[in-house]
């Protein structure tokens, strides 16, 4: 009987000890992503890079058109990865073609 608690222990430990690693590695990539950010912040302050402020309708619709192109860029890359790993796409059609067809021949 002690034997069953002595591993329910260890393994409720080692469970622990993974949550405690995710979450450390989560942190450490949020860390790490804030990096670039605030360095782009900081170059933009040093640059006076404040021409956006006088003009907000012009800044929105640069704004606009930035993410439209990202979403443009992105749409055939999630197409691409969609047929490799399905569970990566967002739609479950992308999901049944990539079913239907495993060698992306769709």
């Amino acid at each position: 009987m002690e034997n069953i608690q002595t591993y329910q222990q260890t393994a409720t430990i080692d469970i622990a000890q993974r949550q405690q690693r995710v979450l450390r590695n989560t942190y450490a990539l949020l860390a790490l992503s804030m990096v670039p950010t605030i360095l782009g912040a900081l170059v933009g302050v040093q640059l006076k890079f404040s021409f956006l402020a006088g003009s907000p309708f012009i800044a929105f619709m640069l704004f606009l058109g930035v993410a439209w192109a990202f979403m443009r860029g992105i749409e055939p890359a999630n197409k691409n990865i969609g047929r490799a790993w399905p569970c990566c796409s967002a739609s479950p059609s992308s999901w049944a073609d990539a079913l239907a067809h495993p060698s992306g021949g769709g």
